[in-house]
């Protein structure tokens, strides 16, 4: 395995740490500023100050106990500076109040933009259900 191959693994661990923490800042840091996000039944959440109005009020609820596995099947590198990702998520959640379990399982597709320091950052990111709704 490559170090970027080691390096975005690493940065996909990050990304479940840091929603399974309700750490909503931490997992804004691992946005690129240009960042897109699709997400499945929504509109693109288009920059990072949307993405962060979107997903932050989720993530810092500490009602809801989070488990958040990621898959990644493939990374493919385009030039020194951008990751295509391909895998499978699990998200589940337990609220603490009695309302019923969260259960999300899905797939995912993101580019991930290197930064000057070396970093990755996520730069788009497209994902969906396999659960029938």
């Amino acid at each position: 395995m490559s170090n970027d191959e080691t390096a975005i693994r690493a940065f996909f661990d990050q990304y479940a740490e840091r929603w399974i923490s309700h750490d909503a800042a931490g997992w804004m840091n691992l946005w690129d500023e240009d960042g897109v996000q699709m997400p499945p039944d929504d509109a693109m959440h288009v920059g990072k100050e949307a993405i962060r109005e979107a997903n932050s009020p989720g993530i810092a609820d500490k009602s809801i106990s989070w488990s958040f596995t990621i898959e990644i099947h493939e990374a493919l590198f385009s030039g020194p500076g951008c990751a295509i990702v391909r895998g499978l998520y699990r998200l589940d959640g337990t609220p603490s109040k009695g309302a019923a379990p969260i259960a999300m399982d899905g797939k995912f597709l993101s580019i991930l933009k290197r930064q000057d320091d070396g970093t990755w950052l996520l730069y788009r990111d497209c994902f969906n259900s396999n659960t029938p709704r």
